[in-house]
């Protein structure tokens, strides 16, 4: 029978694992055998501190195979008995492996600031299980909000019109500006912080602001995809559109028909993805030097030159050659 020994006590390890299976919080019974077999090895390694009274021994080991089970993933936080829910090292060991962890907070923790604070220091999406008050605290939602920009959408209303707090949620998630108040979505400098990290974001911003170069070319050159919001003057502005379609080539579907028709910008984007090609004005799909390029690119786009370019014999001879290379 193997034991664990200290200098001045020896313990069973079997009269442990008998206790635990009868402890209706760990089920063990019921647990995999891998998972039982996780928990021998460690208590087979368990060495305890000398000079512990043998009645205090038992409560001991108990309270560390709980942490040896949290910190190894095999029992969750809100599944441990109430008695370890409700202390304090445990329930700040949980909320530093997982702040959502707040969400199961006892009622002796509830409400208690400096763990909220930990809290969305780990997950800014805690703050959507932290009290009132601290959704409504400044500290706490910027911290929350640095951390996880889409935390703004739990934060108070009051919180969601701090330009500071928005102003940090935009630049680690632009997309959070969806959650911010209205007012900010015609702010110069809260919409430049939001593209600059997600371009796409410009879709909420105002009217004014699709229509503002600078924004525009900061929205492009992150996603070329943003020109989709863009205002039809920025549709149509060379500089931006060619920003765009070498952030994305298929940007070119969003530009003016002019764009779409300018030989250069079709050729840069048919560079940048073959699939540009179809995006491309007629005229175009029926220029010679377009169309062989983007065959060239993929023979896919054989489909996509015009009827008359098909039965050309340059174009006929490098489909072939993209036939065979494709076998």
């Amino acid at each position: 029978m193997k034991t664990i020994n200290t200098p001045s006590v020896s313990i069973d390890i079997n009269d442990f694992i008998l206790m635990a299976k009868n402890m209706d919080d760990l089920q063990i019974s019921k647990m995999s055998q891998s998972t039982q077999e996780k928990i021998q090895k460690a208590l087979s390694k368990y060495t305890l501190p000398t000079n512990i009274p043998s009645h205090e021994i038992q409560p001991m080991r108990e309270k560390d195979h709980y942490k040896y089970m949290m910190k190894n993933n095999l029992i969750d936080f809100q599944n441990l008995p109430q008695k370890f829910q409700e202390d304090l090292m445990f329930f700040l060991d949980a909320l530093w492996k997982k702040g959502t962890n707040l969400q199961y907070a006892p009622d002796i923790f509830k409400n208690n600031y400096k763990l909220a604070h930990v809290a969305v220091h780990r997950d800014g999406n805690a703050l959507q299980y932290a009290p009132d008050t601290c959704r409504n605290d400044e500290k706490i939602v910027k911290v929350a909000v640095s951390q996880n920009g889409y935390a703004i959408e739990h934060a108070s209303p009051k919180m969601k019109k701090n330009k500071d707090i928005v102003k940090a949620a935009v630049t680690q998630k632009g997309n959070s500006l969806f959650y911010a108040d209205p007012i900010f979505r015609k702010d110069y400098d809260i919409v430049q912080a939001a593209v600059s990290q997600s371009g796409d974001v410009l879709k909420c911003a105002s009217q004014e602001l699709q229509n503002d170069e600078t924004i525009v070319l900061t929205a492009v050159s992150q996603n070329g995809h943003a020109l989709a919001h863009a205002s039809e003057a920025c549709k149509n502005n060379n500089k931006i559109v060619r920003t765009a379609i070498s952030q994305n080539g298929d940007a070119l579907q969003y530009a003016s028909e002019e764009c779409k028709n300018d030989t250069e910008i079709v050729s840069s984007a048919i560079s940048q993805v073959w699939t540009a090609f179809k995006h491309a004005s007629k005229k175009c799909r029926n220029n010679k030097k377009i169309a062989l390029l983007a065959l060239f690119q993929a023979r896919a786009n054989f489909k996509y030159i015009s009827e008359t370019l098909q039965k050309d014999p340059d174009i006929i001879a490098l489909h072939k050659v993209k036939i065979a290379d494709s076998k």
